[in-house]
């Protein structure tokens, strides 16, 4: 499968970038949606070989859509509406299905997309007959009924990291330690930071999401959940990742060894069987 062509998606006066690949001739597959939640770049992923690879792997029994929210990647900016950043970003999926004339899809949401899905599964249930949440969390925040949340002094910690290191080839280390000793990996991801958005930008949106707490949409799921959480993960840790699939009715986990947050390069076959 060769590389797809972004097309555009109308959201209003507005311009929603997507790709679909797959399925192969022949094979009838569900359309499933890959989302890193509020930041992606479709072209630069495409240029290292393992994420390549990864896409193309699971455009072999689906029909794979992705897409770049209004305000990073190849996408227009994000109106000034007065819509919020969930909003928006619920309404360029929506346009984004509507144009590849996708009535439901399986949503698989990874890094920080776990509460926009759920979000987009509460307004719009009948567009979606599946969930996969792939180290990610409901809710990154300690709440008093949610331990499982990080501390907000380990929150400001993190959001702090990202501020300093964004777009540097050490924050990238730390957030996928299995290319540490991979100077051409480390190069690419360095890459594809500086091409989604500035610093500043991340550490804005990622203050909006550390607010987020989708928890109560939790049961009313009415569809197949899956997640998937890292062993080791610090910074979106397995206890996250379990806990949306024990309040989930009918919801399924499943471990992955390793320290990734991505899932492009450590247990990519665990991830792809799932």
């Amino acid at each position: 499968m060769d590389q797809p062509d972004t097309q555009f998606a109308p959201r209003g006066d507005d311009r929603v970038a997507y790709q679909l690949l797959g399925p192969p001739p022949g094979v009838t597959a569900r359309d499933l949606v890959l989302t890193t939640g509020v930041w992606s770049h479709l072209d630069i992923f495409w240029e290292e070989p393992s994420s390549a690879r990864w896409m193309r792997r699971v455009a072999g029994f689906s029909r794979l859509i992705r897409f770049d929210r209004r305000g990073c990647g190849l996408s227009d900016p994000r109106p000034l509406d007065g819509g919020t950043m969930v909003d928006h970003w619920i309404e360029d999926l929506l346009a984004v299905l509507d144009a590849a004339g996708s009535e439901q899809a399986v949503l698989l949401g990874t890094i920080d997309a776990g509460p926009l899905l759920l979000e987009f599964y509460a307004r719009y249930p009948a567009r979606v007959s599946g969930l996969l949440f792939v180290f990610t969390s409901a809710c990154f925040a300690q709440r008093p009924d949610y331990p499982e949340g990080h501390p907000q002094a380990v929150g400001d910690a993190l959001i702090e990291m990202v501020a300093q290191g964004w777009g540097r080839t050490e924050f990238a280390a730390t957030f996928d330690p299995s290319q540490a000793d991979n100077p051409a990996a480390l190069k690419w991801y360095t890459k594809l930071h500086r091409a989604m958005a500035s610093p500043r930008a991340v550490v804005e949106n990622l203050q909006i999401s550390a607010k987020l707490d989708a928890r109560h949409l939790l049961p009313t799921i009415k569809v197949p959940l899956l997640s998937l959480g890292r062993r080791d993960l610090a910074i979106f840790p397995a206890v996250q990742s379990r806990y949306i699939a024990e309040h989930a009715p009918g919801g399924r986990y499943l471990e992955i060894p390793g320290r990734d947050a991505d899932m492009i390069w450590e247990g990519t076959d665990e991830i792809v069987a799932a």
